[in-house]
């Protein structure tokens, strides 16, 4: 079965040093993944990141929205890229 993580927060810290970190749209789960709306392939699901202080590497797992009425409230694992 495929992991299901809330989502925390509708924006994600993108930028370093600090001095120079904005918000985007994205979302940050609560498992630590970060999914940027910049970030979807073609099939619409997210690809996702793992990092730090605004900082992020993909992690070859991407993950689908769930949806509660119209609103994003969780996402599920898809599937890792190679498999």
């Amino acid at each position: 079965m495929k992991k299901k993580y809330t989502v925390v927060s509708y924006e994600v810290p993108y930028g370093w040093p600090s001095e120079r970190r904005q918000m985007l749209p994205g979302y940050v789960l609560e498992n630590g993944i970060v999914l940027m709306e910049s970030e979807k392939d073609e099939a619409g699901n997210y690809k996702g990141g793992a990092g730090t202080d605004g900082m992020y590497m993909q992690t070859f797992t991407s993950y689908t929205p769930v949806f509660e009425g119209e609103n994003i409230v969780a996402f599920v694992e898809c599937g890792v890229e190679g498999e």
